[in-house]
């Protein structure tokens, strides 16, 4: 989850995976299997310990831990608000607000053009919104609100990492 560049997207993608494998996790211990916790799947079969007074105890912990990451960090918001910033040539301008005229005409500027939708699938998305500021001055409210998405992700990554060599 951390790492240079990273994003709000990039984020709240490895969140959402890490999610759905406790979810998982949470369904394979209804259904009796530990095996999604090797080292307490293995001490039970050595000691042949019986989990079924606890059991409900770890299914409890799982889901209020889903429950506080969707409070933390409500992925479904950042995925519906900055999707254009990835699909940007796959979105329709129509998706948007009539408050936000000024962001979909500039949407359907950029889609229009066939240099842009090049850029797009060979360049790296930080890099193609630079550009596009550089480049398309008149375009400046739609890179506004993908920088915003694009923003690195404040994590203590890069203060480890400089300690840490």
């Amino acid at each position: 989850m951390q790492g240079k560049d990273k994003n709000i997207l990039d984020v709240t993608e490895s969140i959402d995976a890490f999610k759905a494998k406790i979810k998982l996790w949470i369904h394979r211990m209804e259904s009796g299997k530990m095996a999604a916790f090797p080292a307490l799947n293995l001490f039970v079969e050595e000691k042949n310990i019986n989990l079924r007074g606890i059991h409900r105890i770890f299914l409890e912990h799982l889901d209020t831990f889903v429950s506080e990451l969707d409070r933390y960090i409500p992925s479904h918001s950042y995925k519906n608000m900055f999707n254009w910033v990835r699909s940007t040539f796959e979105v329709s301008a129509l998706e948007f607000n009539s408050e936000m005229n000024s962001f979909a005409e500039q949407l359907i500027e950029l889609q229009s053009l066939q240099m842009w939708r090049d850029k797009f699938k060979i360049v790296s998305l930080f890099q193609f919104w630079v550009n596009v500021l550089s480049k398309e001055p008149n375009l400046s409210d739609l890179y506004k609100q993908a920088a915003i998405a694009l923003l690195p992700f404040p994590t203590t990554y890069l203060c480890e990492a400089g300690f840490s060599t």
